[in-house]
């Protein structure tokens, strides 16, 4: 279901027909609720002469479009939506991300990280996510203030810049919000305009943007 056919179909009263991938409850706590740790990947002493990181990727259907998701020795590196059944272009910014490094689709290897998204809040079989994340300090700094936000909850790109301890860097906050990796799990969704939510460079598409805060309002009723 593309994310604009989910927003058209969103009841806040009725929700239990919104989605209709049997896969994923409607009534979970999205994007996540899950325990978060950051660790930045480190290339080891053994792989000094080799490539910089083993990074498996998968594809997959979610409520809210295709979307890929890269890992590094089960944690994962990256999140990313893709439209008109073409990853061509979001794989191609995994390798410049990554660049260097070893890249293998694998569907087996990515799964659990799939599963621990959409699937592990309801049948809390799922271990903790963790994330290992390529980024400068500021940026980092950005990604955290997003993962300390609540399901539900928007704040503005200056409310960003003064909770980090940087009240003019907004613009430099808006970059550190476009380059987020993960998205979904590091929910720059949840980072609006100071006027309006419809906020046209959202990387993944205003559409989505959308979906996602309905989802999350949604899921605020009972």
């Amino acid at each position: 279901m593309s994310p604009k056919h989910f927003l058209s179909n969103l009841d806040r009263r009725s929700r239990t027909d919104s989605v209709r991938n049997k896969n994923v409850p409607v009534r979970m706590n999205f994007p996540h609720q899950v325990e978060v740790c950051f660790k930045v990947p480190k290339r080891s002493k053994s792989t000094e002469k080799g490539p910089a990181f083993d990074i498996k990727y998968g594809l997959y259907d979610s409520p809210f479009g295709a979307l890929v998701i890269a890992v590094i020795e089960e944690k994962i590196c990256a999140l990313a939506f893709f439209d008109n059944k073409n990853p061509d272009s979001t794989l191609s910014a995994l390798y410049q991300r990554f660049a260097g490094s070893l890249f293998t689709k694998d569907q087996d290897a990515t799964k659990a990280a799939y599963e621990a998204i959409f699937v592990g809040m309801r049948t809390k079989a799922m271990g903790p996510v963790t994330l290992t994340v390529k980024g400068t300090l500021f940026q980092i700094k950005v990604w955290k203030t997003l993962l300390s936000t609540t399901r539900g909850q928007l704040l503005t790109y200056g409310d960003v810049a003064r909770t980090i301890g940087h009240p003019r860097a907004v613009r430099a906050v808006g970059s550190a919000v476009g380059h987020n990796p993960i998205s979904l799990i590091i929910p720059c969704h949840r980072v609006i305009g100071t006027t309006s939510i419809f906020d046209t460079q959202y990387r993944w598409g205003p559409d989505r943007k959308l979906a996602l805060i309905g989802w999350e309002q949604a899921a605020k009723f009972p």
